[in-house]
């Protein structure tokens, strides 16, 4: 428990660094997610035993770069159509060592985590349309999200958890746990939002509690289910982490797991039910 609770301590520290940072340059946020989608990829090609068959990893990486890096315009199109391309073409050359459902799994995961997390950029730069600090507020709001629900769910789940959520999936998640986790996402989104509107958000920014709530409620479940599909995935692969980058967590992929759910949420839920109006 103290090397999670260090590793937490160390990232929160870091992503506080780099949103400060963000303030004067914003597309530092940009290369960090680049990086992320990046390390979650390789993450996954490890675990499915491909990351030396250079031909498919090497453009997979290019591609899961090329939305944070280039935005959702033309340029990540044309990216989007030669990488289908190529990864499809290669299954021709190489169908004695990867089957079909090889190259599915390889491009459908290389999607679902660039686009997913892309939408965090996407949510800075809506934000960042009308202040600084309200793209900083999105940032914040879909990384405490999750992290938070997961927190709860863990020290809630350790020391009151009892009855199995899904045993055969992850045998640790209690229905205590998740409980816990709803009650703590709750708080901290409500928490985020007073800290916003009291002493961050510009003068006249209404801050909406209602909306909090109702995005820490949706947004907990949301975590769960990611959480819960991932370790579906990693049981798949047969192993128990993504990797050891985060000492106590696992790899990055461990940790950003539940993001690549929430993330596309908070982006649809925010265009319909505004967390704030100046």
């Amino acid at each position: 428990m103290l090397k999670r609770i260090l590793s937490a301590i160390v990232g929160v520290s870091f992503a506080l660094g780099l949103l400060i940072l963000s303030i004067w340059v914003p597309f530092a946020i940009n290369i960090a997610i680049a990086l992320i989608c990046i390390l979650a990829i390789y993450e996954m090609f490890t675990a499915m035993g491909i990351f030396r068959m250079y031909g498919i990893t090497i453009p997979s990486f290019l591609f899961a770069a090329a939305m944070p890096l280039l935005g959702e315009g033309f340029a990540w199109q044309i990216a989007w159509y030669l990488y289908t391309l190529l990864i499809f073409s290669i299954m021709i050359f190489m169908n004695k060592v990867l089957t079909f459902k090889d190259i599915a799994v390889i491009y459908s995961m290389n999607l679902l985590i660039t686009l997913s997390l892309s939408k965090i950029i996407t949510l800075r730069d809506m934000g960042l349309e009308q202040n600084a600090m309200f793209g900083i507020f999105f940032i914040v709001m879909v990384l405490a999200l999750p992290w938070m629900a997961d927190t709860g769910a863990y020290f809630f789940g350790s020391f009151l958890g009892k009855h199995k959520l899904c045993p055969d999936i992850s045998p640790k998640k209690t229905v205590e746990g998740v409980v816990g986790g709803v009650i703590v996402c709750v708080l901290s989104t409500l928490l985020v939002g007073v800290i916003f509107d009291l002493w961050i958000f510009p003068e006249g920014t209404n801050v909406h509690y209602l909306s909090l709530i109702l995005l820490g409620l949706v947004g907990s479940v949301l975590s769960v289910l990611g959480d819960l599909c991932f370790s579906l995935v990693k049981r798949g692969c047969h192993i128990k982490d993504f990797g050891n980058a985060i000492p106590g967590h696992g790899g990055i992929l461990d940790r950003f797991d539940s993001v690549v759910f929430v993330a596309p949420f908070l982006y649809l839920f925010a265009q319909y039910l505004p967390l704030y109006s100046v």
